[in-house]
């Protein structure tokens, strides 16, 4: 057992790495090379990968092995992190906003992979020490990224801390050929198109995509503009990534912790609306 919690722990640290550097390094970076508030802002739409990842992970299930699909994501996100490493944004121009975007998608790729390689790992009554780890694991990926790289620029460029991060990518694709292999049910290779065309037809499909959609969409507006604002506010980089990145992950992590306590008590409704009326008057705030 402890060797599998080992074994998903580090599958779920290369999970969370990817979103740190899109969440919490690259509004910094852009900021810090006076790309426009605008631009930035609409560089959250590539968030749109990791919402409709649905749609091709069939894709997953039907060829390959999850191991290939991770590695293969991880080897995809190097190459874009490369790419940026390679200059300014004023002179990657469109060819940056190509890596972002394939970085984004790569990255919703590895999600989907990993998230059924640990479904097929792990076994019927193991799924709540797992799930603690997996959390756990994601947020120590995510400051790794986010806190690690924005600290690294106190001693390297911008692109030494790219190409670390791309290296660092490289390396986590190749360990995971030492993670062993989860077999692929033949159900879910002949029918993983028909399960998806059967969940697209239920009745309740519109709304329910509605609230998933629209339901945190206040932090998913503000939040791409807050490391910018920290930025035209005069902090260095050390700082926002040792109080946004770093601390702010742990109390990520806690706040989650209360909404798991906050269901128990309250029930799954009642925590949405009083956990959600709370996150929107913190935007206010």
């Amino acid at each position: 057992m402890l060797r599998k919690l080992a074994i998903v722990a580090w599958v779920y640290v290369l999970e969370g790495f990817p979103m740190g550097v899109y969440q919490e390094v690259l509004p910094v970076y852009l900021r810090r090379h006076d790309v426009t508030l605008t631009a930035i802002g609409l560089l959250s739409a590539l968030s749109i990968a990791w919402s409709l990842k649905m749609f091709w992970s069939p894709l997953v299930d039907r060829f390959g092995g999850r191991r290939q699909w991770i590695a293969g994501a991880m080897l995809a996100m190097a190459v874009c992190l490369a790419m940026l490493s390679g200059g300014s944004p004023a002179t990657l121009g469109t060819a940056m906003w190509v890596s972002i975007a394939i970085y984004c998608v790569a990255s919703a790729t590895q999600d989907i992979a990993i998230d059924a390689y640990t479904i097929g790992l792990v076994e019927h009554g193991e799924e709540g020490p797992v799930n603690a780890v997996r959390m756990i694991a994601y947020k120590v990926g995510s400051i790794a990224a986010g806190g690690g790289m924005l600290l690294l620029t106190h001693w390297i460029d911008w692109e030494g801390a790219f190409g670390t991060a791309a290296l660092a990518s490289l390396v986590m694709a190749v360990s995971v050929r030492a993670s062993p292999e989860v077999r692929v049910a033949p159900e879910a290779r002949g029918h993983a198109l028909s399960h998806l065309r059967r969940w697209l037809d239920r009745p309740d499909l519109v709304p329910m995509v509605a609230f998933v959609l629209l339901y945190r969409v206040g932090d998913r507006a503000m939040g791409p503009m807050v490391r910018p604002l920290w930025v035209d506010l005069g902090y260095s980089d050390a700082e926002i990534g040792l109080v946004a990145n770093t601390l702010g992950q742990v109390a990520t992590a806690l706040g989650a912790i209360t909404g798991a306590a906050c269901v128990v008590r309250l029930g799954v409704a009642r925590s949405l609306w009083v956990l959600g009326g709370l996150a929107l008057a913190s935007n206010l705030a």
